[in-house]
């Protein structure tokens, strides 16, 4: 029956007065509305059965109608009264013993709230909690709480709220600077599968990568939003405004890199500089803005303009003080009336943020008005007026306000309104004209495959002219990548560079960096998600960047790409690994320098352990060899090629020739028909007489054959053959040496002739056939130095060596020494040659760094094999003293694991990424928890060589062994400015072990360690150089009457709390010009330094934060620091029982208002406040106070209706505002 019906029923029923029928009737319609959760509805209707059950003294009915009531109020959230009536329920059913009503009552009463939902509560309560902690400043407890419901939303599965407290924190960790942390929870919330949301948090990432200036990250996750489908139409919007500028920032950077009239560059530092502030990434708007000035000042024009987009800018990013000087230039430059008001408000503004005097705030609303009055405008004199009045009264001159008011008929309701939306607009303005369709980033270069799921392409208006080809296709990345130039890849790249396009022949950027040794290049092409593990076209053969570099010798290339998720054992189409192209190389080029032996074996072994032996086999030579390729496909144009590359197509036909006769040994490669057999001889294979002579070449070449060739391939645009491998370009002497010699071919213009680098040698003569022709193998045998480390078990010595003297040496190499055992051998630079390169061999696995070394004189003469020997054998402990010529350094990745190895220990994933996010930000933080003893060591050894870092965060691990290590990493740190080593249980013994610290130090925490006063001299001398230090936190080190230096005129803040100070060492600090003095409990007598009003010391007029808990302050004491510090915005005496109510009176009242005031466990305020106590600004005001709860009430009223009490505790109570 419908509702229609039961409703004519109903008022049949009761027009009949058919009680028994509406109770039905009633009862019947409630339940229809319920399940159609029409509440009210049914509420009526249930309330309508009650009384007709009522008048017909039906009780169970009627506790059967309380209970329907009381479902009904559960489901609106009224618990009250649904509980009022559950109750009624069970009384009635117990009145009429209706056990099964009984029992439906029971179990409504007690219903059990489900785990989940339970879940669900407790974690939404924990982040409204921590949200509420977090704004009273109380933040590392608000973390902990918020982080507690992201790990019950993320076991649970609560997606929404785990979006909403991931981006809760991501704004906390934002807020506190720690930009990485706050980026992983951005992440973590886009994990989510709503698609809103998860746009909602890449929106979110896109403007922290914003705000803080990467924007080529930002580029790149705009573009993945904006190619995907299904966005709603607010989040599109957002995308494309953010997106064109960030398109207007990369493209005037780029323009900026080859400009050089001064005029221009002015233009595209202010189209830098508004597009950074649209941005809101105001430290480089200010930038972009200074850049202008001083352009703006060599051409004499917009001076102005620079000068207030500067102001304007270094405001919005908070830095007042550092603004004041540009406007007011800009101030005296104006002469309109209108600019000269705006500037002057703007100036006066700007004086109110940096607490200025009130007589300059005033000098600058008066130039305003007059510029008012001069322009005529009535409108401007009001709303000059209005801001001055405004002013007044935010300084509490009431009455001189109201009589400004009166004086002009200024009402509030008057007010400009022309520049409300200026910001927006002008956002939005940028980046208008560029046609976001015709992006490079949006070019479909990757495969289908490659793309993420769930996201298409949008289709294009027209084909994108942006990715030029030459006629081998190759783009102008792939072009710079074989010419090396860093700069040009940088531009495409941050332009939108597609970063896996690939040339007619099917060789990526990534191949070609990797095929010319450019690690710089690669490394850049990786961070640009080029893939690493790219098989080139069909074409290449299953070529991948890893094989390139392998068969090029180019070793730090290999550390590169295997760090960045290489597959190692991957095989090209002819199942070569690259264990096979790495020896191949190996074989052609037989002459290698002391540092690439100690590359090849450590690399050799490297491969060794993740390509099983059985599996290794001898290279075909299919796989290219140092560059050897061709750019074009084979349906390209013939053109001309080198007597070189005739003579190995030459060779190439002829491959069939005489085949039974060739070598059965040569490690496999006659073992697939299909194989290429290479036309160079190894000296392996010894063939008699199935030879050919060389009847192409030049005569030169006749008299040699190939023992040592190298085939190079020289693409490049100008012809520049010294980049063309790797053992030219680095070793500049290597040719002469070995006495290469190139054969010129016939056609010099193109960019891909190939040529044969030959070693001249005798030719050999034929020889007998050997067993190895019949089918038998000669392996080669490696001779092992005859240079040890001391650590190292002896070789196995033959019989012959026996007789052999052996010497103990000491190197010196920088700050480090190592001790060899060395095999004196007749040959003096033989001799000499071992000992550089075992020092260079035990270097690099101290340090995972390769270096080249030469010796420094001894006693002013040049290093012989005598000089040597005679001070191993008059003076052991004499060293021979290593200068470093070249010093390469790997990846801090590669080299922590080196250094490990040498520790015989296993890297520590989370260790790992945490080195893996300082090579990306310069910013290495660990957690105590997650490094253990054993690993410190080879992290300080890994840190030492990372000159790039600019904040080290060790707090936490145990250093207290570790002093010399902590010494040479930190001396080596030129560019760090932040060092915590809070709680490292340093002590005298580790700190005298550090000779320096980095001189452009901003930050030094050294709290909570056992420092002790002997340590007071050494700490002085370490702090003294540092003039750039701005924070120093000496907490809780057990110092004694330490003295600060006077060398350290930028420091700010200093917390020298709970050491024990006497008179002259407190007079000291408190005399020192600094912002944030921390002294809490530095008592060493009785009384803290013996009453401030005895002093003969006047205390610095620049301190804003002062804390002098517990050192027994008096209220004449609390009346001195008012006195004497003007610009006293917080002041902390907790824990000093002798302050009393008198002096929180004289904190409230004092001008300009204190912004915090912790009297906590002082006296406690047992009185109301004085009689006309008046706050200036209680909407700044927070109060820490012992006082009695009857009193809030009271004392909240200062406040004026703008603060809220929070009552604690023994007798603590919070007054802040709302």
């Amino acid at each position: 029956m419908n509702i229609d019906k039961l409703i004519k029923r109903k008022q049949h029923a009761r027009r009949d007065n058919n009680l028994r029928q509406l109770a039905e009737i009633t009862n019947t319609l409630g339940d229809m509305y319920f399940e159609n959760n029409r509440l009210n509805e049914a509420l009526q209707e249930y309330s309508e059965q009650l009384i007709a059950c009522n008048q017909l003294q039906d009780k169970l009915s009627c506790a059967i109608a309380h209970r329907m009531i009381g479902e009904v109020y559960a489901s609106l959230g009224d618990y009250e009264q649904a509980l009022k009536h559950q109750n009624l329920h069970l009384e009635g059913a117990k009145d009429m013993k209706n056990s099964i009503e009984e029992q439906r009552a029971f179990a409504t009463l007690a219903t059990e709230i489900k785990v989940e939902e339970k879940t669900l509560m407790q974690a939404r309560l924990l982040l409204n909690l921590g949200l509420t902690l977090e704004a009273q400043k109380e933040t590392q407890q608000a973390i902990s709480l918020i982080e507690q419901a992201t790990s019950l939303c993320e076991f649970n599965n609560f997606q929404e709220d785990l979006h909403r407290t991931c981006i809760s924190l991501a704004a906390i960790y934002e807020r506190q600077s720690n930009f990485e942390l706050a980026l992983s929870y951005i992440e973590t919330a886009a994990t989510v599968n709503d698609g809103r949301l998860k746009a909602e948090a890449k929106i979110i990432k896109t403007e922290l990568l914003m705000r803080t200036g990467q924007w080529i990250k930002t580029r790149k996750v705009l573009v993945s939003l904006y190619t995907s489908t299904g966005l709603p139409k607010d989040i599109n919007h957002q995308v494309e405004k953010y997106l064109r500028i960030i398109v207007t920032i990369c493209r005037a950077e780029n323009s900026l890199l080859v400009e050089t009239d001064t005029r221009v560059k002015q233009k595209l530092y202010e189209t830098l500089g508004d597009a950074a502030v649209a941005a809101q990434c105001f430290d480089k708007g200010a930038e972009y803005y200074r850049q202008m000035l001083t352009c703006a000042e060599e051409i004499g024009e917009q001076i102005g303009i620079s000068l207030m987009s500067l102001a304007q800018t270094l405001k919005d990013a908070g830095r007042y003080k550092e603004a004041l000087p540009f406007a007011r230039r800009e101030l005296d430059l104006c002469t309109n009336p209108r600019e000269k008001y705006r500037s002057a408000l703007f100036l006066a503004d700007l004086l109110i943020m940096a607490n200025a005097a009130d007589v300059e705030i005033r000098e600058c609303y008066t130039s305003a008005l007059s510029a008012a009055n001069e322009s005529g405008n009535v409108k401007l004199q009001k709303f000059v007026t209005r801001e001055l009045v405004s002013y007044l009264e935010s300084v509490g001159q009431f009455d001189e306000a109201e009589c400004i008011k009166q004086k002009v008929g200024l009402t509030f309701l008057e007010a400009l309104s022309d520049t409300e939306s200026e910001a927006s607009e002008e956002s939005d303005r940028i980046g208008a004209d560029i046609c976001l369709e015709d992006l490079s980033d949006l070019e479909p270069e990757e495969s289908a495959s490659t793309k993420p799921v769930g996201t298409k392409r949008r289709s294009r208006r027209g084909t994108s002219t942006a990715i030029k080809r030459n006629e081998k296709g190759e783009t102008q990345l792939h072009v710079a990548c074989i010419n090396g130039d860093i700069g040009a890849v940088e531009r495409l790249l941050s332009s939108g560079h597609c970063t896996n396009v690939r040339d007619n022949y099917g060789w990526s950027p990534l191949h070609e960096a990797a095929n010319h040794g450019y690690v710089d290049i690669a490394e850049l092409l990786l961070k640009h998600d080029a893939n690493v593990n790219d098989l080139g076209g069909t074409s290449c053969k299953g070529v991948t960047p890893l094989h390139d570099a392998a068969c090029c010798g180019h070793f730090s290339m290999m550390h590169l790409l295997i760090q960045h998720g290489a597959t190692v054992t991957l095989k090209t189409h002819d199942g070569d690994t690259v264990l096979d192209c790495l020896e191949d190389w190996r074989d052609r080029v037989e002459d290698l320098s002391p540092e690439d032996l100690v590359e090849y074996d450590a690399m050799y072994k490297k491969l060794l352990a993740v390509i099983p032996l059985k599996k290794k086999k001898k290279r075909s030579n299919d796989v290219r060899t140092p560059d050897e390729r061709s750019a074009s496909s084979e349906t390209s144009e013939v053109r001309k090629i080198s007597a070189g590359e005739d003579y190995k197509r030459t060779i190439a036909s002829l491959r069939t020739f005489n085949k039974t006769n060739t070598v059965s040994a040569s490690k496999g490669n006659n073992e697939a028909v299909t194989k290429a057999v290479t036309p160079l001889i190894n000296e392996e294979q010894i063939l008699v007489d199935d030879w050919l002579e060389d009847d192409i070449g030049g005569a030169a070449r006749k008299k040699s054959t190939n023992n040592h060739s190298t085939t190079i391939k020289r693409k490049s645009s100008d012809g520049n053959l010294e980049n063309a491998t790797k053992k030219l370009r680095l070793n500049g002497s290597y040719q002469s040496k070995n006495g290469f010699s190139t054969s010129e071919g016939s056609d010099d213009d193109f960019s891909d002739i190939v040529e044969l680098f030959e070693e001249p040698k005798k030719r050999k003569k034929k020889r007998q056939i050997s067993l190895i022709s019949s089918g038998f193998t000669m392996s080669r045998s490696r001779t092992p130095s005859p240079v040890a480390h001391l650590q190292s078990s002896p070789p196995t010595i033959s019989s012959k060596q026996h007789d052999k003297e052996y010497v103990h040496l000491r190197t010196f190499v920088k700050d480090k020494v190592f001790n060899l055992k060395v095999a004196v051998c007749e040959d003096e630079q033989e001799f000499l040659m071992y000992i550089a390169s075992t020092t260079e061999r035990m270097f690099y696995d101290e340090t995972g760094c390769t270096v080249k070394l030469s010796f420094q004189p001894i006693n002013g003469t040049v290093v012989t094999k005598e000089s040597i020997l005679r001070i191993t054998r008059e003076n052991a402990n004499d060293k021979l003293e290593c200068e470093v010529v070249e010093l390469q350094v790997p990846s801090i990745i590669e080299r922590f694991k080196t250094i490990c190895c040498t520790h015989n220990l296993t890297p520590c994933e989370i260790v790992l990424k945490c080195l893996r996010s300082c090579e990306n930000t310069s910013i290495f933080r660990v957690k105590p928890d997650d490094i253990n003893k054993q690993v410190l060591v080879p992290l300080l050894k890994t840190l030492e060589y990372e000159k790039s870092i600019k904040l080290l965060q060790l707090s936490g691990t145990v250093l207290l062994t570790a002093g010399i290590h902590l010494h040479q990493c930190l001396s080596n740190m030129s560019s760090l400015q932040e060092l915590y080593l809070k709680g490292c249980d340093i002590d005298f013994a580790c700190l005298r072990q550090v000779n320096l610290l980095p001189s452009q130090l901003r930050v030094l925490d050294l709290s909570y360690n056992p420092l002790s006063s002997e340590s007071r001299e050494t700490l002085r001398k370490l702090i003294a150089p540092l003039r750039y230090l701005q924070t120093l936190n000496l907490r809780y080190c057990m110092l004694e009457n330490f003295y600060l230096p006077f060398d350290n005129p930028n420091l700010t803040s200093c917390d020298i709390s709970w050491n024990k100070l006497n008179h002259d060492a407190t007079t000291s600090f408190l005399s020192k010009q600094l912002f944030d003095l921390n002294l809490s409990n530095i008592l060493s007598s009785n009384r803290f330094i013996l009453s401030l009003d005895t002093m003969s010391v006047a205390l610095a007029p620049s301190l804003e934060s002062l804390d002098l808990s517990f050192c027994d302050v008096l209220d004449v004491d609390v009346k001195i620091i008012l006195t004497q510090l003007p610009r006293l915005l917080k002041l902390i005496l907790r824990g000093n029982i002798n302050v009393s109510v008198f002096s929180i009176n004289s904190l409230l009242s004092h001008q300009p208002t204190l912004t915090y005031i912790d009297v906590s466990g002082c006296k406690n305020i047992v009185s109301n406040p004085e009689a006309g106590l008046f706050i200036q600004n209680p909407e700044v005001c927070t109060l820490l106070a012992s006082i009695e709860p009857n009193l809030c009430d009271s004392w909240i009223k200062l406040w004026r209706g703008a603060g809220i009490v929070t009552k604690l505790p023994h007798n603590l109570a919070i007054f802040k505002p709302v």
